[in-house]
């Protein structure tokens, strides 16, 4: 499986721009926390959630257990941005 970075990239700055909280899946989370700094990586750790059945229900969008869901937080989406964009530089 590959991850287009520039989508992931995308995906953080509409949640950025939208106040939203961003749901992806392992691989794309594991991908991410390779590539930050070590304390970013545990910050974005803190920031993902377990959802109660109860919480689920209440959530737009459909959750599936294998799913990522990591609560909006703009210093870390802008973080997590830049480091993104900063790779996909080097890769470009």
């Amino acid at each position: 499986m590959t991850t287009n970075i520039n989508d992931l990239i995308y995906l953080f700055k509409l949640a950025l721009e939208k106040g939203d909280d961003v749901i992806i899946d392992p691989y794309d989370y594991a991908l991410i926390t390779k590539l930050l700094p070590p304390d970013l990586a545990v910050e974005l750790y803190n920031k993902v959630t377990q959802l109660t059945e109860e919480e689920k229900e209440e959530v737009d969008q459909e959750i599936e257990e294998y799913e990522v869901l990591i609560l909006h937080d703009k210093k870390l989406f802008r973080s997590i941005i830049n480091v993104l964009e900063k790779y996909a530089k080097r890769r470009g």
